[in-house]
């Protein structure tokens, strides 16, 4: 069953408000729930369901984590399909990484890599090459972009009828979502070609 179908109308209006930001005041449900014309603990609720459900992967707030200081990369590693498993393991036991994922690509496990300090940054990288037995190419920020980006949350149509063209385009100027493009690996100004 498709997600888009277990969700009702107040569901896909919390989604698409939301995106756009959130409330900063004392009572931030509260006003989100006038908004939407539902109760605060009805909105508290609905969120705390779709995160559940896994409708939602994570609902707070984005931190730039270089202007707190702090050290943020995409990260890529050629593993093995036979030794991914063991790998993607010992990655989501790391505390600092945020995420992982396949590719299918030479580079075939992915992720991101956060930490309060950039000293801590490198010392995560060495502990994960140690840890895994393989390099990590780390791949910094050098250029952060900024697009406005919205999924509208709406009902399906029949395969049939369903239009190709965007329905959330242009995309609100209040929705300011940040795209970091990794524009070179150590040494290279391109990624390793696919397998």
């Amino acid at each position: 069953m498709d997600k888009s179908s277990q969700m009702d109308e107040l569901d896909r209006a919390i989604i698409n408000e939301l995106q756009g930001g959130f409330p900063v005041c004392d009572r931030p449900f509260a006003e989100v729930a006038a908004q939407l014309h539902s109760t605060e603990q009805e909105i508290i609720s609905r969120i705390d369901l779709l995160l559940k459900r896994g409708i939602l992967s994570r609902f707070g707030p984005m931190y730039h984590a270089e202007r707190m200081g702090g050290s943020l990369s995409l990260a890529a590693m050629k593993i093995p399909a036979a030794d991914f498993d063991r790998v993607a393991e010992i990655l989501n036991g790391i505390p600092e990484v945020a995420h992982n994922y396949a590719r299918d690509h030479l580079l075939s496990m992915w992720f991101v890599l956060a930490t309060e300090t950039p000293q801590e940054h490198a010392a995560a990288l060495e502990r994960i090459e140690q840890e895994t037995g393989y390099p990590v190419y780390d791949m910094p920020k050098i250029k952060e972009y900024f697009i406005g980006l919205r999924f509208a949350a709406r009902r399906l149509k029949p395969r049939s009828t369903r239009s190709t063209a965007a329905s959330c385009w242009p995309p609100s100027p209040a929705c300011r979502w940040s795209l970091s493009l990794i524009t070179r690996l150590p040494g290279r100004w391109a990624f390793p070609p696919k397998r």
